[in-house]
Protein backbone atom coordinates (compact mmCIF):
# COMPACT_ATOMS: atom_id res chain seq x y z
CA UNK A 1 0.00 0.00 0.00
CA UNK A 2 3.05 2.28 0.80
CA UNK A 3 4.46 1.63 -2.48
CA UNK A 4 1.24 3.24 -4.08
CA UNK A 5 1.51 6.61 -2.74
CA UNK A 6 2.23 9.25 -4.72
CA UNK A 7 5.09 11.40 -3.53
CA UNK A 8 4.59 14.35 -1.38
CA UNK A 9 0.87 12.92 -0.38
CA UNK A 10 0.14 11.56 3.09
CA UNK A 11 -2.34 8.66 3.79
CA UNK A 12 -3.96 8.61 7.25
CA UNK A 13 -5.29 5.58 8.34
CA UNK A 14 -8.30 5.67 11.78
CA UNK A 15 -11.06 3.99 12.59
CA UNK A 16 -12.72 1.93 14.14
CA UNK A 17 -10.01 2.12 16.82
CA UNK A 18 -8.78 5.01 18.61
CA UNK A 19 -5.24 4.30 16.94
CA UNK A 20 -4.34 6.29 13.88
CA UNK A 21 -1.72 5.44 11.45
CA UNK A 22 0.10 7.96 9.05
CA UNK A 23 1.47 6.82 6.00
CA UNK A 24 3.77 8.27 3.52
CA UNK A 25 5.59 6.88 0.53
CA UNK A 26 9.15 5.43 1.16
CA UNK A 27 8.64 5.60 5.21
CA UNK A 28 8.05 3.77 7.81
CA UNK A 29 4.23 4.12 9.21
CA UNK A 30 4.03 6.52 11.89
CA UNK A 31 1.41 6.78 14.90
CA UNK A 32 -0.84 10.44 15.04
CA UNK A 33 -1.66 10.61 18.72
CA UNK A 34 -3.52 13.84 17.99
CA UNK A 35 -6.00 12.28 16.24
CA UNK A 36 -6.65 9.55 18.34
CA UNK A 37 -10.57 9.45 18.84
CA UNK A 38 -13.47 7.20 20.19
CA UNK A 39 -15.52 8.65 17.30
CA UNK A 40 -17.36 5.67 16.15
CA UNK A 41 -19.11 6.90 13.00
CA UNK A 42 -16.98 7.88 10.31
CA UNK A 43 -18.70 10.84 9.27
CA UNK A 44 -18.13 12.79 12.86
CA UNK A 45 -14.18 11.82 12.59
CA UNK A 46 -14.15 13.83 9.10
CA UNK A 47 -15.29 16.65 10.84
CA UNK A 48 -12.60 15.96 13.73
CA UNK A 49 -9.49 15.91 11.08
CA UNK A 50 -11.06 18.92 9.40
CA UNK A 51 -10.57 20.33 12.50
CA UNK A 52 -6.87 19.38 13.33
CA UNK A 53 -6.32 20.58 9.83
CA UNK A 54 -7.60 23.97 10.48
CA UNK A 55 -5.12 23.83 13.15
CA UNK A 56 -2.35 22.87 11.05
CA UNK A 57 -3.03 26.20 8.63
CA UNK A 58 -4.99 24.51 6.18
CA UNK A 59 -7.91 26.58 5.60
CA UNK A 60 -9.38 25.18 1.90
CA UNK A 61 -10.63 21.80 2.53
CA UNK A 62 -12.23 19.11 0.17
CA UNK A 63 -13.94 15.69 1.16
CA UNK A 64 -14.35 13.41 -0.66
CA UNK A 65 -17.56 11.72 0.53
CA UNK A 66 -20.80 10.19 -1.00
CA UNK A 67 -22.82 10.21 2.18
CA UNK A 68 -25.13 12.22 2.77
CA UNK A 69 -24.51 12.57 6.47
CA UNK A 70 -21.12 13.93 5.88
CA UNK A 71 -22.25 16.49 3.33
CA UNK A 72 -24.35 17.88 5.88
CA UNK A 73 -22.24 17.97 8.82
CA UNK A 74 -20.00 19.76 6.57
CA UNK A 75 -22.77 22.20 5.81
CA UNK A 76 -22.77 23.35 9.41
CA UNK A 77 -19.45 23.19 10.32
CA UNK A 78 -18.50 25.09 7.13
CA UNK A 79 -18.35 28.62 9.56
CA UNK A 80 -15.30 27.02 11.56
CA UNK A 81 -13.02 29.06 12.69
CA UNK A 82 -10.52 30.46 9.79
CA UNK A 83 -11.54 28.32 7.83
CA UNK A 84 -11.89 29.81 4.15
CA UNK A 85 -13.72 27.09 1.92
CA UNK A 86 -15.17 23.41 2.29
CA UNK A 87 -15.78 21.70 -0.47
CA UNK A 88 -17.70 18.27 -0.73
CA UNK A 89 -16.77 16.03 -4.37
CA UNK A 90 -19.52 13.72 -4.43
CA UNK A 91 -18.40 12.33 -7.20
CA UNK A 92 -19.05 8.45 -8.50
CA UNK A 93 -17.71 6.85 -10.74
CA UNK A 94 -18.55 6.95 -14.24
CA UNK A 95 -21.19 10.21 -13.60
CA UNK A 96 -20.54 13.26 -14.29
CA UNK A 97 -18.59 15.76 -11.26
CA UNK A 98 -20.50 16.75 -8.65
CA UNK A 99 -18.78 19.28 -6.50
CA UNK A 100 -21.03 20.91 -3.82
CA UNK A 101 -19.74 24.11 -1.92
CA UNK A 102 -20.64 23.88 1.48
CA UNK A 103 -19.31 27.42 2.34
CA UNK A 104 -21.55 28.60 0.19
CA UNK A 105 -24.62 26.89 1.36
CA UNK A 106 -24.14 27.54 4.91
CA UNK A 107 -23.80 31.31 4.29
CA UNK A 108 -26.93 31.08 2.15
CA UNK A 109 -29.22 29.29 5.13
CA UNK A 110 -28.39 32.21 7.07
CA UNK A 111 -28.26 34.97 4.81
CA UNK A 112 -31.15 34.40 2.32
CA UNK A 113 -33.25 31.80 3.95
CA UNK A 114 -32.78 33.05 7.53
CA UNK A 115 -32.21 29.25 8.85
CA UNK A 116 -30.33 28.65 11.66
CA UNK A 117 -27.52 25.68 10.55
CA UNK A 118 -28.49 23.86 13.97
CA UNK A 119 -32.14 23.86 12.76
CA UNK A 120 -30.65 22.51 9.32
CA UNK A 121 -29.19 19.71 10.98
CA UNK A 122 -31.89 18.80 13.23
CA UNK A 123 -34.32 18.51 10.73
CA UNK A 124 -32.06 16.58 8.85
CA UNK A 125 -31.81 13.64 11.23
CA UNK A 126 -35.93 13.99 12.05
CA UNK A 127 -35.84 13.30 7.85
CA UNK A 128 -33.49 10.40 8.27
CA UNK A 129 -29.77 9.65 8.40
CA UNK A 130 -27.81 6.81 9.27
CA UNK A 131 -28.90 6.25 12.44
CA UNK A 132 -32.62 7.23 12.56
CA UNK A 133 -35.47 6.00 10.81
CA UNK A 134 -37.04 7.58 7.39
CA UNK A 135 -40.46 8.35 7.13
CA UNK A 136 -42.55 6.47 5.02
CA UNK A 137 -43.97 9.12 2.11
CA UNK A 138 -42.14 12.24 3.14
CA UNK A 139 -38.93 12.76 1.22
CA UNK A 140 -36.51 14.88 2.72
CA UNK A 141 -36.80 17.19 0.06
CA UNK A 142 -39.97 18.05 1.19
CA UNK A 143 -38.70 18.06 5.01
CA UNK A 144 -36.24 20.93 3.66
CA UNK A 145 -38.83 23.31 1.61
CA UNK A 146 -40.74 23.27 4.44
CA UNK A 147 -38.08 23.89 6.69
CA UNK A 148 -37.14 27.02 4.05
CA UNK A 149 -39.99 28.24 3.92
CA UNK A 150 -41.30 29.10 7.11
CA UNK A 151 -38.19 28.94 9.50
CA UNK A 152 -39.69 30.31 12.38
CA UNK A 153 -41.77 27.95 13.30
CA UNK A 154 -39.64 25.55 13.88
CA UNK A 155 -36.99 27.20 15.96
CA UNK A 156 -38.15 25.13 18.94
CA UNK A 157 -36.84 22.07 17.38
CA UNK A 158 -33.45 22.97 19.26
CA UNK A 159 -35.01 21.33 21.87
CA UNK A 160 -33.89 18.55 20.94
CA UNK A 161 -30.24 19.36 21.76
CA UNK A 162 -30.78 19.05 25.60
CA UNK A 163 -30.79 16.08 27.11
CA UNK A 164 -32.99 14.59 28.56
CA UNK A 165 -35.84 15.39 25.95
CA UNK A 166 -39.43 15.83 27.21
CA UNK A 167 -42.79 15.25 25.35
CA UNK A 168 -43.13 18.90 26.02
CA UNK A 169 -39.91 19.35 23.57
CA UNK A 170 -41.21 17.87 20.61
CA UNK A 171 -44.08 20.13 19.58
CA UNK A 172 -42.12 21.78 16.87
CA UNK A 173 -40.75 18.43 15.57
CA UNK A 174 -44.87 17.62 15.69
CA UNK A 175 -46.22 20.63 13.71
CA UNK A 176 -42.90 19.81 11.17
CA UNK A 177 -44.39 16.02 10.33
CA UNK A 178 -48.20 17.16 10.00
CA UNK A 179 -47.34 19.78 7.83
CA UNK A 180 -44.90 18.21 5.81
CA UNK A 181 -48.10 15.34 5.38
CA UNK A 182 -50.55 18.35 4.83
CA UNK A 183 -47.89 20.06 2.18
CA UNK A 184 -49.45 20.13 -1.38
CA UNK A 185 -45.58 20.00 -2.29
CA UNK A 186 -45.88 16.42 -2.29
CA UNK A 187 -47.61 16.34 -5.53
CA UNK A 188 -44.51 18.81 -7.01
CA UNK A 189 -41.24 16.92 -6.28
CA UNK A 190 -39.72 18.21 -9.32
CA UNK A 191 -39.76 21.83 -6.89
CA UNK A 192 -36.00 22.90 -6.32
CA UNK A 193 -34.86 23.14 -2.94
CA UNK A 194 -33.39 26.09 -3.95
CA UNK A 195 -36.55 27.56 -5.10
CA UNK A 196 -37.89 30.69 -2.90
CA UNK A 197 -40.43 30.79 -0.17
CA UNK A 198 -43.81 31.11 -1.86
CA UNK A 199 -46.47 32.38 1.03
CA UNK A 200 -49.75 30.45 -1.46
CA UNK A 201 -48.09 27.01 -0.54
CA UNK A 202 -47.64 27.69 3.14
CA UNK A 203 -49.43 25.06 5.17
CA UNK A 204 -50.07 25.95 8.67
CA UNK A 205 -52.05 24.02 10.96
CA UNK A 206 -50.75 24.07 14.11
CA UNK A 207 -53.69 23.32 15.85
CA UNK A 208 -53.65 19.86 14.82
CA UNK A 209 -51.91 16.87 16.45
CA UNK A 210 -50.47 14.50 14.71
CA UNK A 211 -52.51 11.88 16.33
CA UNK A 212 -55.63 13.82 14.63
CA UNK A 213 -54.01 13.62 11.56
CA UNK A 214 -53.59 10.26 11.51
CA UNK A 215 -57.21 9.24 12.53
CA UNK A 216 -58.49 11.74 9.72
CA UNK A 217 -56.43 10.18 7.23
CA UNK A 218 -57.75 6.05 8.38
CA UNK A 219 -61.12 7.11 7.98
CA UNK A 220 -60.43 8.83 4.83
CA UNK A 221 -58.96 5.15 4.02
CA UNK A 222 -61.57 3.32 5.06
CA UNK A 223 -63.96 5.44 3.29
CA UNK A 224 -62.14 4.71 -0.15
CA UNK A 225 -61.87 0.80 0.99
CA UNK A 226 -58.12 1.12 0.79
CA UNK A 227 -56.18 -2.22 0.79
CA UNK A 228 -53.28 -1.08 3.06
CA UNK A 229 -54.06 1.95 5.07
CA UNK A 230 -51.55 1.69 7.52
CA UNK A 231 -48.82 2.04 5.37
CA UNK A 232 -50.54 5.49 4.46
CA UNK A 233 -50.57 7.02 8.13
CA UNK A 234 -47.82 9.20 9.68
CA UNK A 235 -46.52 7.82 12.67
CA UNK A 236 -48.60 8.12 16.49
CA UNK A 237 -47.25 10.97 18.93
CA UNK A 238 -45.83 8.39 21.29
CA UNK A 239 -43.83 6.82 18.27
CA UNK A 240 -42.60 10.42 17.05
CA UNK A 241 -41.45 10.60 20.56
CA UNK A 242 -39.00 8.01 20.59
CA UNK A 243 -38.13 9.06 17.40
CA UNK A 244 -36.89 12.05 18.60
CA UNK A 245 -35.31 10.69 21.56
CA UNK A 246 -33.21 9.12 18.62
CA UNK A 247 -32.41 12.14 16.80
CA UNK A 248 -31.84 14.18 19.80
CA UNK A 249 -29.11 11.23 21.19
CA UNK A 250 -27.64 11.54 16.86
CA UNK A 251 -27.21 15.32 16.93
CA UNK A 252 -25.75 15.25 20.95
CA UNK A 253 -22.91 13.64 18.92
CA UNK A 254 -22.79 15.92 15.86
CA UNK A 255 -22.37 18.62 17.88
CA UNK A 256 -19.15 16.80 19.47
CA UNK A 257 -17.55 16.02 16.22
CA UNK A 258 -14.63 18.51 16.46
CA UNK A 259 -13.87 17.08 19.97
CA UNK A 260 -11.28 13.64 20.15
CA UNK A 261 -13.31 11.94 22.52
CA UNK A 262 -17.36 12.17 22.48
CA UNK A 263 -19.71 11.96 25.32
CA UNK A 264 -22.12 9.25 24.01
CA UNK A 265 -25.27 9.67 25.72
CA UNK A 266 -27.20 6.26 27.27
CA UNK A 267 -28.98 4.18 24.44
CA UNK A 268 -31.77 3.34 26.78
CA UNK A 269 -32.49 6.91 27.14
CA UNK A 270 -32.02 7.51 23.41
CA UNK A 271 -35.11 5.66 22.15
CA UNK A 272 -33.37 2.27 22.41
CA UNK A 273 -33.83 -1.31 24.73
CA UNK A 274 -31.37 -3.34 25.57
CA UNK A 275 -32.64 -6.97 25.04
CA UNK A 276 -30.62 -10.01 25.77
CA UNK A 277 -27.50 -7.38 25.87
CA UNK A 278 -28.14 -6.14 22.58
CA UNK A 279 -29.30 -2.65 21.84
CA UNK A 280 -32.98 -2.51 19.87
CA UNK A 281 -35.00 0.45 18.70
CA UNK A 282 -38.01 1.20 21.21
CA UNK A 283 -40.86 2.00 18.53
CA UNK A 284 -43.43 3.03 20.71
CA UNK A 285 -44.11 2.52 24.93
CA UNK A 286 -48.25 1.59 24.35
CA UNK A 287 -49.88 -1.60 22.38
CA UNK A 288 -50.17 -1.44 18.45
CA UNK A 289 -53.57 -1.88 19.03
CA UNK A 290 -55.91 -1.09 21.87
CA UNK A 291 -56.41 -3.80 24.43
CA UNK A 292 -60.64 -2.78 24.52
CA UNK A 293 -62.73 -6.16 23.48
CA UNK A 294 -65.19 -3.65 22.29
CA UNK A 295 -62.65 -3.82 19.40
CA UNK A 296 -63.67 -7.37 18.61
CA UNK A 297 -64.40 -8.94 15.33
CA UNK A 298 -64.68 -12.54 14.60
CA UNK A 299 -63.36 -14.43 11.76
CA UNK A 300 -64.66 -16.86 8.81
CA UNK A 301 -66.97 -19.68 10.05
CA UNK A 302 -69.53 -21.71 9.35
CA UNK A 303 -72.75 -21.40 10.24
CA UNK A 304 -74.44 -18.64 12.05
CA UNK A 305 -72.42 -16.06 14.87
CA UNK A 306 -73.87 -18.17 17.71
CA UNK A 307 -70.64 -18.69 19.69
CA UNK A 308 -67.99 -16.48 18.00
CA UNK A 309 -66.05 -13.98 19.79
CA UNK A 310 -68.50 -11.14 19.37
CA UNK A 311 -71.32 -13.24 20.86
CA UNK A 312 -69.43 -14.20 24.00
CA UNK A 313 -68.20 -10.84 24.49
CA UNK A 314 -71.66 -9.45 23.93
CA UNK A 315 -71.39 -7.19 20.94
CA UNK A 316 -72.62 -6.78 17.73
CA UNK A 317 -70.94 -8.36 14.37
CA UNK A 318 -69.11 -5.10 12.90
CA UNK A 319 -67.99 -4.16 9.00
CA UNK A 320 -64.50 -5.52 10.53
CA UNK A 321 -65.89 -8.90 11.07
CA UNK A 322 -65.82 -11.87 8.36
CA UNK A 323 -69.14 -13.42 8.57
CA UNK A 324 -71.55 -13.78 6.75
CA UNK A 325 -73.13 -10.43 5.51
CA UNK A 326 -76.68 -11.52 6.24
CA UNK A 327 -75.54 -12.42 10.10
CA UNK A 328 -78.43 -12.27 12.70
CA UNK A 329 -75.96 -10.78 14.92
CA UNK A 330 -74.86 -7.52 12.79
CA UNK A 331 -76.50 -4.72 14.37
CA UNK A 332 -77.64 -2.87 11.10
CA UNK A 333 -79.61 -6.71 9.93
CA UNK A 334 -81.48 -6.40 13.52
CA UNK A 335 -82.82 -3.11 12.61
CA UNK A 336 -83.86 -3.56 9.25
CA UNK A 337 -85.64 -6.91 10.26
CA UNK A 338 -87.49 -4.79 13.06
CA UNK A 339 -88.33 -2.50 10.32
CA UNK A 340 -89.75 -5.00 7.76
CA UNK A 341 -93.22 -5.38 8.48
CA UNK A 342 -93.75 -8.54 5.92
CA UNK A 343 -90.97 -11.29 5.10
CA UNK A 344 -92.09 -13.78 3.01
CA UNK A 345 -90.55 -17.08 2.55
CA UNK A 346 -90.07 -17.30 -1.42
CA UNK A 347 -86.93 -17.40 -2.89
CA UNK A 348 -87.23 -14.34 -4.89
CA UNK A 349 -87.84 -12.24 -1.70
CA UNK A 350 -85.01 -13.89 0.19
CA UNK A 351 -82.41 -12.50 -2.24
CA UNK A 352 -84.57 -9.26 -2.03
CA UNK A 353 -84.22 -8.91 1.73
CA UNK A 354 -80.31 -9.70 1.35
CA UNK A 355 -79.59 -6.78 -0.85
CA UNK A 356 -81.47 -4.54 1.36
CA UNK A 357 -79.52 -5.28 3.73
CA UNK A 358 -76.14 -4.82 2.12
CA UNK A 359 -77.44 -1.62 0.96
CA UNK A 360 -78.16 -0.61 4.72
CA UNK A 361 -74.83 -2.00 6.03
CA UNK A 362 -73.43 -0.09 3.39
CA UNK A 363 -75.54 3.35 4.19
CA UNK A 364 -74.45 3.14 7.95
CA UNK A 365 -70.86 2.60 6.86
CA UNK A 366 -70.92 5.93 5.03
CA UNK A 367 -72.50 7.55 7.77
CA UNK A 368 -70.09 6.49 10.56
CA UNK A 369 -66.81 7.61 8.39
CA UNK A 370 -68.03 10.16 5.69
CA UNK A 371 -68.14 13.95 6.97
CA UNK A 372 -69.44 17.09 5.19
CA UNK A 373 -65.95 17.89 3.73
CA UNK A 374 -63.71 15.49 2.11
CA UNK A 375 -60.09 16.28 4.41
CA UNK A 376 -58.15 14.87 0.88
CA UNK A 377 -58.84 15.52 -3.07
CA UNK A 378 -56.71 12.69 -3.39
CA UNK A 379 -55.05 9.84 -1.23
CA UNK A 380 -53.28 7.24 -3.54
CA UNK A 381 -50.74 4.41 -1.85
CA UNK A 382 -48.13 6.50 -2.72
CA UNK A 383 -48.06 10.15 -1.85
CA UNK A 384 -51.39 12.09 -0.97
CA UNK A 385 -51.55 15.50 -0.77
CA UNK A 386 -54.44 17.77 1.58
CA UNK A 387 -55.63 20.50 1.42
CA UNK A 388 -55.31 23.37 3.67
CA UNK A 389 -59.23 24.62 3.98
CA UNK A 390 -60.70 21.02 4.45
CA UNK A 391 -58.35 20.51 7.46
CA UNK A 392 -58.94 23.65 8.63
CA UNK A 393 -62.76 23.03 8.44
CA UNK A 394 -62.45 19.27 9.58
CA UNK A 395 -60.31 20.70 13.22
CA UNK A 396 -63.29 22.54 14.05
CA UNK A 397 -65.62 19.99 13.92
CA UNK A 398 -62.99 17.54 16.00
CA UNK A 399 -62.74 20.59 18.62
CA UNK A 400 -66.13 20.54 18.62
Amino acid sequence: MINNISSGAVLVIAGPHETVTKLEKDKLPVDVFELQSNHVEADTRMIFHIDQLIQNSYFNITVKSIDSDVLILCIYYASLLCLQKLIVDATVPKKPPKIIDCTYIHNALIDKYHVNPLCFIIIYALSGCDTCSFTRNISKRTFMQILLDTPNDFADVEKLTVLPTSRNDIVAAETLFVQCFCSNRRRRQALSITSGPKASHRVIHKDVSINELRAIMAMNALKKNSTSIVTLLPPTQDALFYHCLRVSRQVQIWLQAPDGYIKYPDLEDSGFQIIDGRPEVKWTSKLPFPNDRQLSSCGKHKGKCTKCVCVLNQLPCTIFCQCSIDCQNRKSIQTVTANLQTVTKSTTEKHLLVAHQSKFVTELFDQEYSSEDEIYHELSTSTETSSCDEINELTGRIKR
